[in-house]
């Protein structure tokens, strides 16, 4: 593939910095492309901020070029390939710089490593935005990856998240020599984003000092808060007046080497099995279910039909209480002990098939990632990290409305439910949907228990 990376330009009135468009004059793409040629760029230099426009284009063998005013210097690509003294100068000048733009009301873009340019005399000049974007969407997806994908997370945006991000990513690359998420397609670059836990930089570089390890990591773990520019700017002052390195024993470097590389492997193996689950999840279900209906066929039916009910000596009000209760903790069979017929089905089928999937996460992550309302609530309903959901009610209330022999009852609550999936799936994940629900219960004896054995749902759930 051919560069795509800005060029000096020489033309008869001067030199010129140029953005190869990649696209002939004539084409559509570039017909879309142009017509953003007008939008700046942004320098910053010696503390001013002037704008930086296109002056024209020009088309050659190598396809079309937008130029605009010339600045000797160098490109983010070219810094990333610097040692790690030698480029964090760089990085500080980088952070200064969008602070500069910050205050100055600039609205925040997306950095790109083709687009961030540092002159030869001290400046930034952050080549347009909005151009660079466009002409990002019509590159070649492997050059995408490389400038854009790579460094920038698909659902952090603005000062305060995305660029703490790409700040984050940009460091760990330039003090261990990899990027922290790589793939070769944007969507699993973007699963690796959302997913995969990164072992520490100092792991990997470990003369790193810890509390700079530590800065670049918080900029990359989901559900923390990451350092502002201000923080960037003072840890990287810290950094170059005091060192960001320590010494170490080649002992301690080797164990620390030791300990990243497993961080690592260990860290891969949990997202492929997360991601294989996400993916299968529904096929190894509809297996357990199926076993577990030939196994039921098979005897258990007629086992458990002649065993004692759990519920055995309750009264009407705790044999509603248990039905309800039972729910956060996916217990369907002792709520199918507080019913005959079909009463309560819908309500116990839901459990049932939310067990199955539970224990067949169990069984092949170690761990369900369904969560009790109750629990949850108690809580204080913290965000949920993806595959993690919320299912059972919370917010139980019962009223009698009358006694034996076939007492009947009210019973009111929140039933809260995983938000419908979307895809990709958002890190965090979307917060649990609840519906207040109210149900007419009515017991009557069987085999000398109280059972319910009429459960209207009446009209009128909605939204609390």
């Amino acid at each position: 593939m051919k560069s795509l990376l800005p060029v000096k330009i020489s033309r008869p009135e001067g030199e010129f910095l140029g953005i190869p468009a990649g696209e002939s004059a004539k084409s559509f793409a570039f017909t879309r492309v142009s017509s953003m040629r007008s939008l700046p760029g942004h320098l910053v230099e010696g503390g001013r901020l002037e704008p930086w426009t296109i002056s024209g284009f020009e088309e050659e063998a190598g396809g079309v070029f937008f130029y605009g005013p010339y600045k000797e210097g160098l490109l983010l690509e070219e810094i990333l390939a610097f040692t790690a003294a030698q480029a964090l100068p760089y990085l500080e000048r980088l952070v200064q710089a969008l602070m500069r733009l910050k205050e100055a009301g600039m609205a925040p873009f997306a950095l790109q490593t083709d687009a961030v340019y540092f002159t030869s005399v001290g400046g930034v000049l952050f080549l347009p935005p909005q151009l660079m974007a466009r002409l990002t969407e019509i590159r070649p997806p492997e050059y995408r990856l490389a400038v854009y994908e790579i460094i920038n997370h698909p659902q952090l945006k603005g000062w305060e998240e995305g660029i703490p991000y790409s700040l984050g990513v940009l460091a760990y690359r330039i003090l261990t020599g990899a990027y922290p998420f790589q793939a070769d397609t944007e969507e699993e670059i973007h699963n690796l984003q959302r997913g995969l836990k990164v072992p520490p930089p100092h792991q990997l570089a470990p003369e790193l000092k810890p509390e700079a390890s530590a800065l670049i990591l918080s900029c990359l773990q989901a559900g923390g808060k990451p350092p502002s520019l201000e923080q960037w700017r003072a840890a990287l002052e810290t950094w170059r007046r005091e060192g960001f390195t320590r010494p170490l024993m080649e002992e301690q470097k080797q164990a620390l080497l030791q300990e990243g590389l497993k961080a690592r492997q260990d860290g891969l193996g949990a997202y492929r099995r997360r991601r294989y689950w996400e993916k299968h999840w529904k096929t190894y279900a509809l297996a357990f279910l199926l076993a577990g209906g030939a196994a039921w066929l098979g005897g258990s039916y007629l086992k458990n039909l002649l065993k004692p009910r759990s519920t055995r000596g309750y009264t009407p009000l705790l044999v509603v209480e248990t039905f309800y209760r039972s729910v956060n903790s996916l217990d369907h069979a002792r709520m199918q002990d507080c019913v005959v017929g079909k009463a309560g089905k819908p309500l116990i089928d839901q459990v049932t098939n939310l067990f199955v999937i539970s224990r067949v996460a169990m069984g092949y992550e170690g761990k369900s990632h369904l969560i009790p309302a109750d629990r949850w609530v108690e809580q204080g309903k913290p965000p949920l990290t993806p595959p993690q959901t919320v299912f059972g009610i919370t917010d139980l209330a019962i009223r009698s409305l009358r006694e034996a022999p076939q007492p009947q009852f009210i019973a009111s609550y929140l039933k809260w439910v995983p938000a419908a999936q979307q895809e990709p799936t958002p890190s965090p994940a979307p917060p649990p949907e609840s519906l207040r629900v109210t149900d007419r219960l009515t017991l009557k004896k069987d085999r000398g228990d109280w059972v319910i054995y009429g459960l209207e749902t009446l009209p009128g759930a909605q939204e609390p």
